[in-house]
């Protein structure tokens, strides 16, 4: 009963302020790319009612899953003011569905008070921020999290069918993603490369084709996704000959935004010059053109950017920070029980680790072209990053474990009712004049 009531009142009190946010704060739909999501739901509406005469084809910049769902409530006889404000209002209540979701996966996962932390920090850190807003950020942000959660079930479930159920959720889910913003391409790559590296190692130690069974997780984690994504990934090849072609993967190699910008006004909706692929954007063009000190001034650029984001704008900062110095102070003082962790979850580790070194860099590198800054990419990360850092600290092994200090007896049920409080009095004292202060489009 308890529980019920508590999440009715933080639910309401999430849609009002964040419908709050969205009339004072969020007043311009030509920021934050609000205009072409309005107008590539009514080119949808369009196509799905035979209004358009060849169908229109979608752009391949912003994907076509969160444009539907406002092609779905699009009405023609609304102005473009109106479904501006619709838009804002049906974004709300899909975020706090969202919310929901990832609320029961927390509770699944973990025990009741860190599953509360973990699913109101992730809905006021920065959720209620970018809730009003003509966006397919927070879509984006629940599947990525949904499919990375089924990747964790994939590689440490049981073996046998929950490892198969996992892998086929997170072939489903990561096609999703994707379908809703292209950033997670490499994701998708690590979920399938690391299990199956993991029969490779299996196959190599055992020398039985028996141990190719561990590889079906990786096959069919890649068959779903790609059979989730193949209606669209063909259509993409017959426009613009690369089956996993968007305008991102040109973007990212020019030197900042107003190059990019300039190249696809000139070349055309590709960014590609004419002439031969070697003129083409792309690695081997940007590494020709570019030294070492190039590339680490990028890279260094964009760190600072991440530094900034995460003290300025949205509440996040304070509750992942109190997670990360306890699991560095649990790996410093409880090295034995880590070290076992990983060593008898070595493919979950290789898995976060490759995750973690891929896309940090990656996202400051693609900083000076994104035009916004690396929050918008930087925050797709939070709630994997927030769950393996949960998952390690309610772990039974460390959740059991006692530290002395001063005289006291320290516990993680007390880290978590500490976190608990902090989180509130954030909640209750800061989180009101920031969130009517903070553009949470960027």
């Amino acid at each position: 009963m308890f529980g019920a009531a508590l999440a009715s009142v933080l639910g309401w009190f999430y849609s009002a302020a964040a419908l709050d946010h969205a009339r004072v704060v969020n007043t311009a739909k030509s920021r934050g790319d609000q205009s072409a999501y309005l107008f590539e739901a009514q080119i949808y509406y369009r196509n799905w009612h035979g209004l358009n005469a060849p169908p229109v084809a979608q752009p391949r910049n912003r994907m076509p899953l969160y444009p539907s769902f406002l092609a779905a409530i699009y009405r023609p006889a609304w102005t473009d003011p109106e479904f501006f404000e619709i838009a804002k209002a049906a974004s709300v209540y899909l975020s706090l569905a969202l919310v929901a979701i990832t609320g029961v996966v927390a509770f699944r996962y973990f025990s009741p008070l860190p599953a509360l932390n973990f699913t109101t920090i992730v809905a006021f850190g920065y959720f209620i921020f970018k809730a009003g807003y003509a966006q397919a950020d927070l879509l984006f942000y629940t599947l990525h999290f949904l499919s990375f959660v089924a990747c964790w079930q994939m590689l440490v479930g049981r073996p046998g069918v929950w490892r198969i159920v996992g892998a086929a959720a997170a072939g489903v889910l990561a096609g999703l993603a994707y379908l809703t913003k292209a950033a997670n391409l490499p994701f998708a790559a690590v979920a399938a490369a690391v299990p199956a590296g993991q029969a490779a190692v299996a196959l190599i130690r055992t020398r039985r084709a028996s141990a190719l069974h561990v590889a079906a997780p990786a096959v069919l984690f890649g068959a779903v996704f790609l059979l989730i994504l193949s209606p669209y990934l063909l259509t993409t090849k017959r426009i613009h000959g690369q089956y996993f072609y968007s305008l991102a993967t040109v973007i990212v190699w020019y030197d900042d935004y107003a190059s990019a910008s300039v190249a696809i006004l000139s070349y055309g909706p590709d960014g590609w010059p004419p002439g031969p692929s070697s003129l083409r954007p792309g690695p081997p063009k940007y590494w020709r053109e570019h030294s070492l000190a190039d590339i680490g001034g990028r890279i260094g650029h964009g760190f600072r950017d991440m530094i900034a984001v995460s003290f300025r704008g949205y509440m996040f900062l304070s509750p992942l920070s109190l997670s990360a110095i306890a699991a560095a102070l649990v790996a410093a003082t409880r090295r034995s029980i880590v070290a076992g962790l990983v060593r008898r979850h070595m493919a979950l580790a290789v898995f976060l680790l490759v995750y973690a070194g891929l896309y940090v860099p990656a996202i400051a590198f693609y900083e000076p072209t994104s035009g916004t800054g690396t929050a918008r990419f930087l925050l797709a990360h939070f709630a994997p990053l927030l769950f393996a850092l949960t998952a390690l600290l309610t772990h039974p092994e460390v959740a059991a474990q006692r530290w002395h200090a001063a005289g006291l007896v320290l516990t993680m049920q007390q880290f978590h009712w500490m976190v608990a409080l902090i989180w509130a009095a954030d909640l209750i004292f800061v989180l009101p004049h920031r969130l009517m202060t903070t553009y949470g489009g960027f």
